[in-house]
């Protein structure tokens, strides 16, 4: 009988705690793009409503996956990044530059692609080798129309 009523008391507890939740924002995530490196998740491009983000392995963790978050923002903002992006390798020359808060070293290889390392106030994450071939998969031009 004890049981019984602890039963009824934690079924009305949990009842009246999930009446409380309201769902704010039925938005959902929409993948558009993904890369993928030796079967291994490399990054991949999303889109909440109107704003892009870039969803990535951090490559630094051998044995374990961390996967990190770029907000970008609307299409004009996605243009930007991947010109930005574009622009360092083919001058081959290592650059940086800011976005989002974040700041992204890309050390280009002959004009072929960038390593990509990305300081977010004291942590860096690095997005490791990313040809052209690969970076146009990610952000594809379709997208930018």
């Amino acid at each position: 009988m004890k049981t019984l009523l602890i039963g009824i008391l934690a079924l009305i507890a949990t009842s009246s705690a999930n009446s409380q939740i309201k769902l704010l924002n039925d938005s959902k995530a929409v993948k558009l793009s993904s890369v993928r490196e030796k079967s291994n998740f490399k990054a991949g491009l999303g889109k909440i409503d109107s704003d892009y983000f870039i969803t990535y392995r951090d490559v630094k963790y051998k044995t374990m996956s961390s996967i990190e978050i770029i907000k970008i923002g609307e299409v004009d903002k996605l243009k930007e990044f991947k010109q930005s992006i574009f622009k360092v390798i083919k001058s081959n020359e290592s650059s940086a530059f800011k976005f989002d808060g974040k700041t992204f070293s890309l050390i280009p290889n002959k004009s072929k692609g960038a390593y990509i390392n990305i300081l977010d106030k004291y942590i860096k994450y690095e997005m490791g080798y990313w040809s052209l071939k690969k970076l146009e998969k990610l952000i594809p031009g379709s997208e930018l129309d």
